[in-house]
This record gives C-alpha cells, structure tokens and sequence, in this order.
C-alpha cells in the first residue's frame, strides 16, 4: 500500500513538471490555427473639426460703462437684463413718474414765488424811486428857501434827512430787484 501511494505521487509529481514546461507565458496562449478573433475596430482619419479645450477662466470687458440716471426716483421696470448688449438711446429702465412730476411741481411753485417776489421787489423800487424824486425835488426847494431865510435850519435838515433816507431805500429796493432776478 505503500508503494501504490509512492507509485501515485511519482506519477502527479512527473505529470507536474511536464506541464510546467515550455516558453508560454501565462495568460498569453495563441488560440489554435484557424480562429477568427472577435475585436472592436476603428479607422483613422485626419478631422477638420476644431480641438476644443475647456478651461475656468474670468472674462472682462475691454471697456466698462457706469450707466447712471439722469433724475433720481424708483425703478418700475427694468427693460435689461445683467450682460445685455446695448445701444445708444436704448430704454433700459422705466423710473416711477410720481416723483419727478412731484419735484417738477414744487420747482414750478418756487418759480411762480421767485417771479413774485420779482414783482413785489421791482414795485418796491418804483415806490422809493417816486419818494427818493420827491425828497429831492423838495429838498432843492427848502435850498432855495433858506438861503432866503424862509425856513428854519432845523426844517431844512429834516428834509435833507428824508433825501438820504429815500436815497438809501431806493438803493436797497434795486438791490432786492437784482436778487429777485438771480432767484428766476
């Protein structure tokens, strides 16, 4: 028995050598002569289509534009969005009228009060000129009259006093007219 198992161990043992032999390695066998492989094909060809490469990058305009209102107020509709090409005169925003006709009222009320003004100061200078030429008209007669000694000196000094006072309103008169006229 113990030669049948020394016998059965020769045997595997040369069997095991046999098959270790040879120059092919493994995975690497040749199918047998004749067999068609089967393998995914493709034919080459020169392309004209453009090589595209993808790549992150930041992009900036060449030139920048600040776009900014002429009148302030509340944006109702944007006409635009953000990146939009646009043109001179495009309409890019629509402002909420109410405010700017509520300013226009109000410089139009400034304006009607400025042009009075205007009134009331040009009146102002046309009474004090019709006093200053009556103060002075009068005080040329009261001259006369004290080199006649026909008044007292005291008469004569209110009088002149009135010529200045009228003199000096007259001039302030013209000076609120030239303000009045800068104001409309």
């Amino acid at each position: 028995m113990k030669r049948a198992h020394l016998i059965s161990l020769l045997a595997i043992a040369v069997l095991t050598i046999a098959a270790c032999g040879g120059d092919i390695q493994p995975g690497n066998t040749l199918p047998p002569p004749g067999t068609k492989i089967q393998a995914a094909t493709a034919e080459a060809f020169i392309s004209q289509e453009p090589f595209l490469y993808e790549a992150v990058a930041t992009i900036n305009a060449r030139t920048a534009s600040t776009v900014s209102a002429k009148l302030m107020g509340t944006v109702q509709t944007m006409h635009v969005q953000e990146g939009d090409t646009v043109h001179k005169d495009d309409l890019l925003v629509t402002i909420d009228p109410r405010t700017v006709v509520a300013q226009l009222d109000q410089a139009k009320a400034g304006l009607r009060e400025a042009q009075r003004a205007l009134a009331s100061a040009v009146s102002a200078q046309e009474a004090a000129a019709a006093a200053e030429e009556l103060a002075s008209a009068t005080a040329r007669r009261y001259e006369q009259l004290l080199k006649d000694n026909s008044v007292s000196r005291q008469e004569f000094d209110e009088v002149a006093s009135r010529r200045r006072q009228a003199k000096a309103t007259l001039a302030q008169t013209e000076a609120m007219v030239e303000a009045a006229r800068s104001r409309v």
